[in-house]
């Protein structure tokens, strides 16, 4: 028998799409009083996670995202990259919390590095500090098969310790494999409003990286 879809959104509008064909009934769509547009190849807010920003690296120095952190909307933030491959060998990944909104400028101090790791030949597990700038992994490769992708939550906090951190698997330089447990953080009474993610050296060849906002 011929029925029809309503759409509700929730408020007491609504349209009635009427199908001359059968549905067996009438049926009811509800869309949430949301401001996102919701579309099966753009959307950006379904609910939880809501992409921020993203950034596709073409011999790039770095990703930076400046003023995506919004603490009254988010609870925490992943940071996800998506096979990305560094353009020097024997690399390191490094990361900066960045300031002042839009005109976002690195920030300054004692960044902490906590870390376990386990390869094909050995494991460990350290820590330490870096002055300006926080350390996330090492001995990353420049050539085919040595692109990697992972995510990482970042915990930003209003006034303290706020953190990068996340375990993930890569092959590395040398051909080994290598599993790291990371956490980077800075203790600071100024506000967090970006991310920048670079090389030790050379440029991100290619690959790309995307901050989603977890809303509270």
């Amino acid at each position: 028998m011929p029925g029809s879809i309503k759409i509700d959104d929730g408020s007491g509008n609504y349209t009635i799409l009427t199908n001359a064909g059968s549905l067996g009934s009438d049926k009811t769509l509800t869309i949430p009083n949301e401001t996102a547009t919701l579309a099966t190849t753009t959307a950006t807010d379904l609910g939880g996670l809501v992409k921020l920003q993203s950034a596709t690296a073409s011999s790039s120095s770095t990703f930076t995202f400046d003023n995506f952190a919004d603490s009254s909307t988010y609870s925490g933030y992943r940071v996800v990259f998506d096979s990305v491959l560094h353009s020097a060998d024997n690399n390191s990944l490094y990361f900066k919390f960045r300031s002042g909104g839009a005109s976002g400028s690195d920030m300054t101090g004692t960044y902490y590095r906590y870390f376990n790791y386990i390869t094909n030949t050995s494991n460990g597990n350290s820590s330490g500090t870096q002055t300006n700038y926080g350390y996330l992994s090492s001995s990353h490769g420049q050539d085919t098969g040595e692109s990697y992708s992972f995510n990482l939550s970042l915990n930003l906090s209003v006034n303290g310790m706020s953190t990068l951190e996340g375990g993930y698997f890569y092959k590395r330089h040398d051909g080994n494999f290598i599993y790291y447990d990371i956490m980077g953080s800075l203790n600071t009474t100024t506000t967090i409003t970006g991310l920048k993610l670079y090389p030790s050296t050379g440029n991100f060849a290619s690959g790309s990286a995307h901050i989603y906002g977890v809303k509270k």
